[in-house]
């Protein structure tokens, strides 16, 4: 297994002729192998769909900006994404408003709103 908290060992990797992908992808599945035995925490029960996630799925995906897909352990198995959708949504909209747009409409100090609150697209 790649020791993967020697950074070193990421430039020994790509270098030994794999190819890109073949190397993320081993990259990948070594970095599984070193964190599927973690067992510290546990689900979040607020949302009923995250508390019955089996605890001992672990999945990495990664997908270059050629279009490569890497995957390494349970990335097959469907899953809830909840709160980690919000950066790829806040992309989207930079992408789609602008910086200048998106700035003067969403702030960054928290609101007294609940997290799941939903809000008139008028005031928007």
């Amino acid at each position: 297994m790649l020791d993967i908290s020697n950074p070193e060992n990421y430039r020994v990797l790509a270098t030994e002729k794999l190819g890109i992908k073949r190397s993320v992808s081993a990259f990948l599945y070594n970095v599984y192998e070193h964190y599927l035995s973690v067992q510290d925490g546990q689900n979040a029960n607020h949302i009923q769909e995250l508390a019955q996630v089996d605890p001992n799925l672990l999945g990495i995906s990664l997908i270059t900006t050629k279009g490569e897909i890497c995957n390494a352990g349970d990335t097959q198995v469907p899953l809830v994404i909840q709160s980690i959708v919000k950066p790829l949504v806040y992309g989207m909209v930079l992408e789609d408003w602008g910086w200048e747009y998106v700035l003067n409409k969403i702030g960054v100090e928290p609101t007294e709103e609940l997290f799941n609150d939903i809000i008139d697209t008028q005031k928007i």
